[in-house]
Formats: C-alpha cells, structure tokens, sequence
C-alpha cells in the first residue's frame, strides 16, 4: 500500500477461518531538502550550509544532527565539485558543491610620508578584486587606520579587508628634510614705548634650525626698559621679529649707539660679526663752547706774541 487510505485486507486465523479488517494508510511525511552551492578555493564550508530542512512521517521537524551526512568528497582546496548525501529513514536527498578559482586580490602598498603631512588610507590603495572577479572600489573596503599618526617620526601600519582578504601596509614618517640652501630672516626692531622706531633695525639671516642670538643697543637718551622673550632662538621658513623697547632719559650723559645683534652658525666654523652702527658720535653744546673758546685764546696769544717780536726788534735796529 504505497498511497495514503482505507483499505479492506483479509485475514486469515489459524483454524482456517477467515475475517476482512479494514487498514486506514496514512501518508509519508518524511522529506529531507538540500541545495547546490557555489564556493570559491579556500572557503570555509560545512555541511550545515547547503541543508534547508527535513521532516519525519508525521511531518515534525528533524535536526540536522538526526541526519546521517555523507560529505566525504569535501575537497574545498582546489577547482572542481564534490556531493554530499543527507539520509534521514530511508530518504536520501544530494546537495551539489562547486569550488570555482578564487580571484579575491587587496592590493595596496607601503610609503613614506614627512611629520605633519597629510595623509588618507586611500593613499596606499591599489586595487581589489572580488572572489568572482569584478572589480571593488575603495569604499568596499573595510579599512583599519586606528595607529595612524602623522604628528611624530616613526611608522604605522593600516589593513584593508574584504571577506576574508587582508592586506596591511605600512606608512613610513620621517622628519622635513632641511633646506640647506636657503636662507631665513630675524629681524631685530628698537623702537621706544609708543612704538616708534628710535634706531636702525638689524636683520640677522641663517639656515633653518641654525641659532641666532640678538642684544640691546645702548642708545642715546634712552634706556632698555624690555627685553623680548625671544632674543635668542633658531631660524624658521616663517620671517621672525624680535623687538627691544626703550624709554626715554630724565637726564645725563648717554653713551654713543652700539649694535650687537649676531647670529649663531652651528653648521660649520664661521660667525657673523656684529654690524656697525651707521649713527657716528658728536660732541655735546658744552664742549663745543668750551672748544671755540680754547681756540679764541689761543689765537689772542699768538697775535700777542708777534706784535711784541715785531717791536723787539724794530727797536734793535733804532739803536743800531
């Protein structure tokens, strides 16, 4: 009776009699539902990934761990297809699975960057390429940059994955190379408390990272009332300026204008001198009263002189 009904079936005792019984035939449930599948070399695969379902007679559910599996062909490491049989009381149901060349490809590559440049994990992307071949944008990409540090010397490394891949490569930060040609500019300003400027400025010039060292000018009339936090210091690409201010003298003598800003040489033996002054030294109102009348004395004491030399000897020649 392979249909599911009623069905009359006649029996027979032992003594020979014999009775009609009537059989009700129900219908067979039991089913087990796989699928093929496609996976690409080196995938992960388990038995479980191409098992749908499967019921018993009376149409419960049936785990998968009920199931007899056969998956001895499983072979994942190489281009081809292997089956794998699902048998649960008498049925039996054969999932198909290929293993197609895997084209899956990250390709990225290292760098060298300089501290504070800037930087983006797109940098040093290539290309990528999926299991199936088609291209992947950049955006496809899981990337992981948590190192990243631009700010410092040193190096970090960034990975880009996509379903399994990865790739890493590393970022290389290396302190700006200096310019040993070109030169940079201090210039040293002395100006008096309103702002104005009370004497030449000087410009000290250097290479980057090269010392520069400035100092006051003794001015006439005036006092250094503050120096700049940064008279001495190292020269930049950025121009620098460093400024002395002055106050005004009540009273007295002042001394004549010296210059000493300089700067500093670290990379070889030589040193800038100090630059001369352009302001020259002049005597003050007393001294030159005192000078014209040294000079009117003197004059009176030659002319003197010389009338009585002319009367000693007119005299003489009298008397002769």
């Amino acid at each position: 009776m392979s249909k599911e009904g009623d069905y009359d079936v006649e029996l027979t005792t032992s003594d020979g009699q014999k009775k009609t019984v009537q059989v009700h035939v129900l219908k067979n449930h039991t089913a087990v539902n796989v699928h093929d599948s496609t996976i690409y070399v080196g995938d992960k695969w388990e038995a479980k990934d191409n098992f749908d379902s499967a019921v018993d007679k009376d149409g419960q559910d049936v785990d998968l761990k009920d199931i007899i599996v056969n998956d001895s062909q499983k072979n994942t490491e190489q281009v081809g297809s292997f089956d794998v049989t699902y048998t649960y009381e008498g049925i039996t149901s054969t999932a198909k699975v290929t293993v197609k060349e895997n084209q899956a490809s990250i390709n990225v590559h290292d760098s060298t960057i300089y501290v504070g440049d800037k930087w983006e994990a797109k940098d040093n992307f290539d290309s990528a390429i999926a299991k199936d071949g088609h291209k992947l944008s950049f955006n496809e990409l899981k990337v992981d940059d948590h190192e990243k540090n631009t700010s410092k010397k040193g190096s970090f490394k960034v990975t880009y994955s996509y379903e399994g891949i990865t790739s890493t490569s590393t970022i290389t930060v290396k302190e700006k190379p200096i310019n040993s040609q070109e030169k940079y500019k201090v210039v040293v300003q002395y100006l008096d408390e309103d702002g104005n400027k009370i004497s030449d400025s000087v410009t000290l010039t250097g290479k980057e990272g090269e010392a520069y060292h400035t100092e006051a000018k003794k001015i006439k009339g005036y006092t250094l009332t503050k120096e700049p936090k940064n008279k001495e210091g190292k020269f930049t690409k950025d121009s620098q300026s460093v400024t002395y201010v002055y106050a005004r003298k009540e009273s007295g003598n002042e001394d004549a204008i010296e210059t000493t800003g300089r700067s500093e040489n670290h990379s070889g033996n030589s040193r800038n001198k100090p630059i001369p002054s352009s302001t020259k030294s002049y005597p003050k109102t007393g001294e030159e009263t005192n000078n014209l009348l040294s000079a009117i004395g003197v004059a009176l004491l030659v002319l003197i002189s010389g009338v009585l030399i002319f009367l000693k000897r007119k005299k003489n020649e009298t008397n002769d």
